[in-house]
């Protein structure tokens, strides 16, 4: 049985992931790229009412990466820079998410490592 990660609020979640995990990445493959990154999105962690009942579907380390219209172009390269660089998990929270269920939720996906 897999072992429940202790409860992390969802901004600050999203907030570590981005400065110990993307940034970096992006620091390094991407160093001249002009970007800036939110949280946009339905949800309790978007407006900060997440509880640890909010983790049992459509919550975890994520973010949206914003790029200038110029830059438009990268967006195939980036997904794919991101799908073989970012880490299954972060902190116990899987960073993959599946497709939506009948309802529309999108169940997360069990990783295989942790960072």
């Amino acid at each position: 049985m897999a072992t429940v990660p202790p409860f992390i609020p969802g901004l600050v979640l999203c907030n570590d992931f981005f400065t110990e995990v993307v940034q970096p990445l992006l620091d390094t493959q991407y160093p001249n790229l002009r970007y800036s990154v939110g949280r946009l999105d339905q949800g309790s962690e978007v407006l900060g009412y997440d509880t640890a009942l909010s983790t049992d579907h459509d919550w975890g380390p994520r973010l949206q990466l914003f790029v200038l219209e110029q830059d438009m172009g990268l967006r195939d390269e980036l997904n794919g820079f991101f799908a073989e660089k970012l880490p299954a998990s972060f902190r116990g929270f899987s960073t993959h998410f599946g497709e939506p269920d009948h309802e529309g939720t999108r169940l997360l996906v069990s990783p295989p490592e942790d960072v």
